[in-house]
């Protein structure tokens, strides 16, 4: 057993423990009293953005193969403050938010292509018109 003393700075009490353990203060009550006012360490899944270590760079692919990139701020994020990257594309173009009903169409079909030139907004009643005419040019072949 090795004799250590207390780290708390007010506290003069010693206690004995053995040299492979790292204890540092007498009590509970030591440790509580030191840690008021100081910053909690950031450990675990606690971590958030960057500093976490399974930090993706805030661009991920969701299940329906679409490229999420984090924005918290923006009015029309999921849950997890991420935006389908194309609509932040055309309204980066525009110059304002999209609203819910308007689509953007991604001409050549590939939802990960998010160049302004592949991509077109319309209302929702135009996209499931234009979807119809797709799917109809397909069963004619």
């Amino acid at each position: 057993m090795e004799k250590r003393h207390c780290i708390k700075k007010d506290c003069i009490n010693s206690f004995f423990i053995p040299p492979s353990r790292e204890k540092k203060y007498c009590s509970h009550k030591c440790y509580s009293d030191d840690r008021i006012g100081k910053k909690r360490p950031e450990h675990g899944d606690k971590i958030r953005g960057s500093k976490n270590g399974r930090w993706l760079g805030g661009r991920i692919i969701d299940k329906d193969g679409y490229v999420l990139i984090i924005s918290p701020d923006h009015p029309n994020k999921n849950a997890f403050g991420y935006v389908r990257e194309h609509r932040l594309v055309v309204e980066k173009k525009i110059g304002r938010y999209l609203k819910r009903n308007e689509i953007v169409h991604h001409i050549d079909g590939n939802k990960q292509n998010n160049d302004i030139s592949n991509l077109k907004y319309m209302s929702k009643s135009e996209h499931d018109s234009l979807s119809m005419h797709e799917r109809w040019a397909k069963k004619v072949k």
